[in-house]
């Protein structure tokens, strides 16, 4: 292209030869770029009927439908189709930011589905599945719900599995930790097994069905009656609950119910205790699936927040630098991320010395980790640090920022609007807790201006207390986001919430020695 330069209009054409039509070709209206008029058409043959779906949040400008005359000859036969034309105009390009799940569930896209095909000599294909006609092929694939089946595996071994447990939540925890124990997970996905559960049994490696059918197998040899779960993770798109499409799940997972509560198990990631599923697979509904009863829809939500607590108690020497303990207590998702850091880094000490070396706002001299193997408990951290604060305490005032513990550095929202959900896929909260005792007395130079920000309908809040008694300066702060998920109409409050915090923590405490 010799003569290309800024503002030329490049025209091209290309031609997909597909083995199948099941997927006609879609068409995204929506990318990264604007767009002042996208347009699609398409020649269907009058005996295919395919479904039909917009996704994202526009509309479609126009469309219309007329029949194009003899359009196509098969087998001596000629053929008229149905000409469809589809326009979306002035479309805003589609910006990705934090906190989103695969950019398919939200860019403005027209998809087509086979439903059926009227045969040229007569009869209907019904190409579009019942729910019961996909609970039928599932439970009936060998590597699916003959997988399911394969109790007799476990049978034996079940006496020293369950050998330390005493009622139905430790049986089923012994059996989950066999399990992750047993077979690690080769990092590829599928709601299918790809070995066969014996084989990942005998090699000890196996992708997510391999694991998961595994696990309700397992379960089935202790005694209990699990069901099948399968669902799309994040970065593979939300399916379609209008009618089946099996393509679109990718994952398989266990749902196990004890005493009136119901767990959804995954045995691939040796690092999530029972119960917590990993943040990839928290993406909407998944379909449950067993042999007795037809299949529904159910809500894969976290089990548990993203959750960590900071508690420091330290004392300013008189040569300026901060002395003290620092407690850290992690719960949840937070937990698992920390877990995942040690096991990086190979040894406690090797991460700690990670976290020192990261931090320059302390240098820690002491360090203890417990339950780090205990995934059920809190991980908890504590700290022997110091702090190169000041240079010395004999000035008038001092200078002081509580939030070096749970400072925001940047806001993750930065549209005008956004058109798609925040998804952080579970609530999260941190709390801190300071108390500094200071070299002799002083008070604060301005009265403390405690924060209370929140947002609307209780879906988070951060609030900060200070205090200042005498030589003990007492600080605190709490920050929860009550929801998984916000609203494209929640967006802006978020985006404001986040700002303010940034502004709020950059504010210093002014120190001042007492006359």
């Amino acid at each position: 292209m010799p003569n290309l330069r800024a503002g030329s209009v490049i025209e091209y054409t290309y031609k997909i030869k597909r083995q199948s039509i099941f997927n006609f070709s879609s068409w995204e209206f929506q990318s990264e770029i604007p767009k002042q008029h996208s347009e699609f058409v398409a020649y269907i043959p009058a005996n295919y009927n395919f479904n039909v779906s917009l996704k994202g949040p526009r509309g479609l400008s126009s469309q219309n439908g007329v029949v194009e005359k003899e359009c196509l000859r098969i087998a001596g036969n000629v053929m008229d189709c149905s000409k469809m034309t589809y326009i979306m105009k002035d479309v805003a390009a589609f910006k990705e930011e934090a906190y989103m799940t695969a950019a398919l569930n939200f860019k403005s896209t027209i998809n087509f589905e086979l439903s059926d095909v009227q045969h040229l000599r007569g009869g209907k294909s019904n190409i579009t599945k019942t729910w019961k006609d996909v609970d039928y092929e599932l439970t009936s694939e060998r590597k699916f719900g003959g997988q399911m089946k394969q109790k007799d595996l476990f049978t034996s071994r079940m006496t020293e599995i369950l050998k330390n447990t005493t009622d139905s939540l430790s049986k089923a925890k012994a059996v989950f930790a066999y399990i992750k124990d047993q077979i690690k997970w080769n990092n590829y996905l599928g709601k299918y097994s790809d070995k066969d559960v014996k084989k990942a049994l005998e090699t000890h490696s196996g992708n997510i069905g391999d694991i998961n059918l595994a696990l309700i197998s397992a379960l089935q040899a202790a005694g209990f009656s699990p069901d099948a779960l399968i669902l799309s993770t994040r970065q593979n798109g939300v399916v379609n609950n209008l009618y089946p499409v099996i393509t679109e799940f990718d994952y398989v997972i266990a749902k196990l119910d004890i005493a009136g509560k119901t767990y959804l198990l995954d045995a691939s990631e040796p690092l999530l205790p029972f119960g917590l599923l990993p943040m990839r697979c928290l993406n909407g509904k998944g379909r449950v699936l067993n042999f007795k009863k037809p299949s529904y829809w159910y809500d894969v939500t976290a089990s548990q927040k993203d959750a960590v607590k900071y508690n420091f108690i330290a004392t300013l020497e008189s040569d300026g630098k901060i002395k003290g303990t620092l407690y850290t207590f992690s719960s949840g998702y937070n937990a698992f991320r920390k877990r995942e850091r040690i096991a990086e880094a190979g040894s406690i000490d090797a991460f700690v010395q990670q976290l020192d070396d990261q931090n320059p706002a302390f240098s820690i001299t002491k360090h203890d980790v417990i339950n780090v193997d205990s995934l059920d408990k809190t991980l908890e951290e504590r700290y022997e640090v110091t702090m190169e604060q000041f240079e010395g305490t004999d000035y008038e005032k001092l200078f002081f920022n509580p939030n070096f513990l749970n400072k925001i550095g940047n806001n993750p929202f930065n549209l005008n609007e956004r058109s798609y959900p925040v998804d952080m896929g579970t609530a999260t909260e941190t709390r801190v807790s300071m108390v500094l005792n200071l070299p002799q007395k002083f008070v604060l130079a301005e009265p403390a201006k405690d924060v209370g920000l929140g947002l609307p309908g209780n879906g988070g809040r951060y609030q900060t207390q200070t205090k200042m008694e005498d030589k003990v300066l007492s600080f605190s702060a709490l920050f929860q986001l009550n929801k998984p998920v916000y609203s494209p109409e929640e967006y802006l409050s978020l985006k404001e919430l986040y700002s303010k915090i940034i502004q709020q923590q950059k504010i210093d405490l002014i120190l001042q020695k007492s006359k």
